[in-house]
């Protein structure tokens, strides 16, 4: 227990620097590796018979690392919709066109940006693992999915305006839309708009 107990108050997140100006999780699978292996170790200590005197103890820590897988858990999912999201709305056309989803995006990166930078300046997992973490990263992937269903029905609109739209995946009729005014971008996109006509 106490092996267990003192890996984790050592575990740290790794952060790499996004862009310049935000951060993002890296090498977040060490810290899963490192989270199955105590899970693990932690049902074996609940299997045994000798556990009574440290029961409230080890139940305590098995919660605790539970919430940790979690939290990880929603926090990928987090980064993952925020990273495509972010892209997407790193163009003004697309912020213009679909300017309420770009509002909720915008509060959703404001407070992905104040918990990243929290974390960087305490990276230690259990510190940044909690219920309150967990419920805030529920909430803003609920947040972020309502925007990536509105992004998805504007492109099906786009579509249903210039057919010749189906032809193509729905981030590049994006960056399409994206970089609607740069010819040499949407160039690229035409061989497979206009294929077999």
């Amino acid at each position: 227990m106490d092996r267990i107990d003192a890996i984790w108050q050592k575990t740290e997140f790794d952060l790499d620097k996004y862009k310049e100006r935000d951060f993002i999780l890296t090498g977040i699978n060490k810290v899963v590796v490192i989270l199955d292996e105590s899970l693990s170790e932690i049902q074996d200590i609940l299997g045994s018979r000798y556990v009574k005197r440290l029961i409230v103890k080890v139940q305590k820590l098995a919660d605790d690392l539970l919430i940790v897988s979690d939290t990880i858990e929603a926090w990928r999912e987090c980064q993952r919709n925020w990273l495509y999201l972010e892209n997407i709305f790193s163009s003004k056309d697309i912020r213009q066109q679909r300017s309420k989803d770009f509002q909720d995006f915008d509060n959703v990166n404001k407070a992905w940006n104040k918990i990243m930078r929290k974390v960087s300046n305490s990276k230690k997992v259990i510190k940044n693992c909690n219920e309150k973490q967990l419920r805030e990263f529920i909430k803003y992937n609920e947040q972020m999915d309502r925007i990536q269903k509105n992004l998805d029905q504007f492109l099906e609109e786009k579509r249903t305006d210039f057919p010749r739209f189906y032809f193509i995946s729905s981030d590049e009729l994006l960056q399409l839309l994206a970089e609607q005014k740069v010819v040499s971008s949407v160039e690229k996109h035409l061989n497979k708009c206009f294929d077999n006509v």
